[in-house]
């Protein structure tokens, strides 16, 4: 079997140095012969983004693997003796005779993958399973577990600050507790680092002013990124072929991150910190509502299903859903989880831009401890402004971080604002008539693809082994 590797990406291994690995020379056979040596064990201790992938001559073996979570994308097409790997559809769709978007399939997050090539044996297998990490925290002594992640953020925040040059790091800051909790550990370590807010339009969001707030406390240079709605809506196919995904909530974030990735590009920004994946870990979304001009009414674009106030369904969003997976229940070309989801949304359009996200809040005990806090506890401290008030009880005491900046009900990055003022991406894109069925119309046009709309789409559900 032929390989044929479109991968565009660099990987990152933030933990090199203690795992003796040479970044400055093959890294995806170092991986492969540490894997052979030491088998799933080296894997799990690898701490970064990364989609690897080794065609092995002597062996006749191909061995391919991705990063926990899926901050990396991988794809990939067997066609008749050849496999093509890429990390975006769009290069498997201009480059493999005869592509069909259903054959694309997307390497899971966590997921190793081992072909040999005279048997023609596709050995799948998790390396790594998220729903069974063994977590050490308490969850009774809740004050203990806010400090703990802390710690854990600060530690995660640092190993990515020190891996990239920091002359060309910036922080995405959106006004929400994530981002801010993020931009407050990127300033103890240079303040010279820059942090970015979205503006749609000319009327400055609650986002923007709480952004600026944030950034002038920590004494980061502030830098707005002003965008016309006529640009919003002249970017709509172009983003909807960066982020290859058809959801209507992470096309019009997707759309934004398409924005932003323009400005950070020609201002020599390559590498961004961001909150991405906080909201995800407390359950922390809402009904997707707007404000219908034509009933004067509101209306509920996407119904956050009870499940995500679970552990279970909050791991489902973070890593995925086994039991939806064994049943087909997912998307086969995207993955799950937040490598299907963020991934798309946040990550693909700046990596097609040549940018990095980095994402303290994507470390494998972060996220477990945090989903599975349980949502009476969580009530009964005031939902994640009042766990992240715990975690940054010494800072606010001190008045490095002001009380008022964990009082936010921060809803999405494409509504821009608390109460939906009119001048977000949502009301932008919608006024202009670019709803879930345009979007799809759009995406199967670019993609050649079939997707129909349907109910999951509107509403999240949560596939368990007693509603199948």
């Amino acid at each position: 079997m032929n390989v044929v590797d479109l991968r565009k990406i660099k990987n990152s291994i933030f933990n090199y140095k203690e795992l003796d690995l040479d970044i400055k020379n093959d890294l995806d056979l170092q991986i492969y012969n540490n894997f052979r040596n030491k088998e799933v064990e080296f894997i799990n201790q690898l701490k970064g983004s990364f989609a690897f992938l080794y065609d092995d001559n002597v062996n006749n073996v191909i061995f391919a693997v991705r990063d926990w979570i899926g901050e990396v994308p991988l794809h990939y097409i067997v066609k008749e003796e050849s496999i093509y790997f890429a990390n975006f559809i769009e290069d498997l769709r201009d480059n493999v005779p005869g592509y069909k978007y259903d054959d694309v399939v997307a390497l899971n997050r966590s997921e190793l993958l081992v072909i040999d090539k005279k048997k023609g044996i596709i050995e799948k297998k998790l390396y790594y399973n998220f729903n069974q990490e063994d977590i050490s925290a308490e969850h009774q002594n809740i004050e203990k577990i806010a400090l703990d992640i802390h710690d854990r953020l600060l530690e995660s925040t640092k190993l990515r600050f020190d891996y990239f040059n920091k002359k060309e790091q910036a922080v995405l800051l959106s006004g929400g507790i994530d981002s801010m909790s993020v931009a407050y550990f990127v300033s103890l370590f240079d303040k010279n680092i820059p942090a970015y807010t979205l503006q749609i339009g000319d009327n400055e969001s609650t986002d923007v002013i709480r952004a600026r707030m944030i950034a002038k406390h920590f004494g980061l240079e502030h830098r707005i990124i002003k965008v016309p709605k006529d640009r919003v809506l002249a970017c709509i196919d172009r983003s909807i072929e960066s982020s290859e995904i058809f959801h209507l909530y992470n096309v019009f974030c997707a759309i934004g991150m398409d924005l932003m990735a323009e400005t950070l590009k020609n201002d020599g920004i390559l590498y961004v910190h961001t909150g991405e994946g906080g909201n995800e870990c407390f359950g922390d979304y809402y009904d997707w509502i707007i404000y219908d001009e034509k009933t004067n009414r509101k209306k509920i674009l996407q119904t956050t299903s009870e499940d995500f106030k679970t552990p279970l369904g909050r791991e489902a969003y973070v890593w995925g859903n086994l039991v939806a997976e064994k049943k087909g229940r997912y998307n086969a070309q995207l993955g799950s989880g937040l490598g299907k989801h963020g991934g798309s949304r946040m990550y693909k359009p700046m990596y097609k831009k040549g940018i990095t996200l980095l994402s303290p809040y994507f470390d494998k005990k972060i996220m477990k401890i945090l989903t599975n806090i349980s949502v009476d506890t969580l009530k009964n401290i005031g939902g994640k402004p009042g766990f992240m008030s715990l975690a940054f009880k010494k800072e606010t005491e001190e008045g490095k971080i002001p009380k008022e900046f964990f009082d936010v009900k921060k809803i999405r990055l494409q509504d821009a604002s608390e109460d939906g003022a009119g001048d977000g991406l949502t009301e932008t894109l919608l006024r202009s008539g670019y709803d879930q069925k345009k979007i799809i119309e759009l995406f199967n046009n670019i993609f050649q693809a079939d997707v129909k709309e349907r109910q999951h789409l509107k509403e999240t559900i949560l596939v368990k082994e007693d509603n199948l």
